[in-house]
């Protein structure tokens, strides 16, 4: 059997991706200790989803970073967003806030098999979070261009909220723009809701037991993000050995009992290329699963990421080029040089 070559990766790329999706995982769990932890917020909320899948029709499902439904049958949809600078990335997030604000159910909290309904919600209040250092042009592009503009498709049932936030060395700091063409969290028959008390700030320890408990957000799992996670939280407590070989199908089932049932194959077995590009795992000859070695990558959890990432950089190879014929004749001849 021919011996299958590492997967490639650009370590780089891999640490920006990390970076982003790490730092949304954050936010979506400031919230959910927001709406679920704070009491007298929490009072208000029937259920907080966070990996939402509302149905539009039989061919449309849409999946917002969260959902929540409150006790009022009013709902929110969360979106986290760095617009990029061309249109067609406004327009996407335009696209998806109208949908946001045009549904008529979210899911409500699972019955005692875990199933989960739909619940009729309306009005619906989209709620769009962007970084500080991007928020004046995402106003300026959405609320500006495109919802004052009367000729644009763009036209939601209600303003969204815009939130911008930014990472302190001890806190997440959440703000809503300041502008009268900024829209506002529908109050109906709630004594507080989002807004109110304005900035929100979320820290570390607040928010942590969210993080640790479900891991991930709505969104497809970036590989170093998920390779860090398998490192140093599932492989250490489901296969035990300093040399285990780690089934795929075991591997996903350990992945959705530690992080309440969340955890797509394909994110993972990505999440595994990236440890075998870090020499610290193989395939199996099966291709069905991974032999681990455990080792120590010398860093604290925090750094894990980038000490993988330096791996990768470091045993990463070009694809060998393709040989070029030899030329029959030896002597290179006056002038020409030659690497023999």
């Amino acid at each position: 059997m021919a011996r299958k070559s590492k997967p490639v990766f650009d370590a780089t790329q891999l640490l920006e991706e990390f970076k982003v999706y790490d730092q949304a995982v954050d936010v979506v769990s400031c919230y959910h200790w927001l709406f679920t932890a704070v009491a007298e917020m929490a009072e208000t909320v029937r259920h907080f989803d966070r990996y939402p899948r509302v149905p539009v029709d039989a061919a449309k499902t849409v999946t917002p970073d969260f959902t929540v439904v409150f006790t009022d049958g009013t709902g929110l949809a969360g979106e986290i967003a760095r617009i990029a600078l061309r249109d067609e990335s406004v327009d996407s997030v335009c696209s998806q806030l109208q949908g946001y604000s045009e549904l008529a159910q979210m899911p409500g909290p699972p019955d005692r098999k875990g199933t989960q309904k739909q619940e009729l919600v309306d009005p619906v209040d989209t709620m769009l979070l962007t970084p500080t250092l991007a928020v004046k042009d995402a106003v300026r592009r959405i609320l500006d261009e495109r919802m004052d503009n009367p000729d644009h498709a763009f036209n939601p049932k209600r303003t969204p909220v815009i939130v911008q936030f930014s990472q302190n060395e001890d806190a997440y700091v959440f703000m809503l723009w300041p502008t009268e063409k900024n829209g506002t969290i529908h109050k109906g028959e709630r004594s507080v809701v989002y807004g109110d008390k304005d900035p929100f700030v979320c820290r570390p320890y607040q928010f942590g037991d969210n993080k640790v408990q479900y891991g991930f957000m709505a969104d497809p799992v970036t590989p170093l993000y998920m390779a860090t996670r398998l490192w140093t939280q599932v492989l250490p407590t489901a296969f035990f050995g300093r040399e285990v070989t780690v089934p795929l199908d075991a591997l996903v089932t350990a992945v959705r009992d530690q992080y309440e049932g969340y955890g797509k194959t394909a994110d993972i077995r990505r999440g595994m290329q990236v440890l075998v590009a870090a020499g610290l795992a193989k395939d199996t000859d099966d291709g069905k699963g991974w032999v681990v070695t455990r080792q120590s990558l010398r860093r604290s959890d925090k750094d894990v990421a980038a000490a993988i990432a330096e791996r990768v950089r470091k045993t990463a190879k070009l694809p060998p080029p393709i040989p070029a014929r030899r030329p029959r004749r030896t002597d290179p001849g006056d002038g020409h040089p030659t690497l023999f």
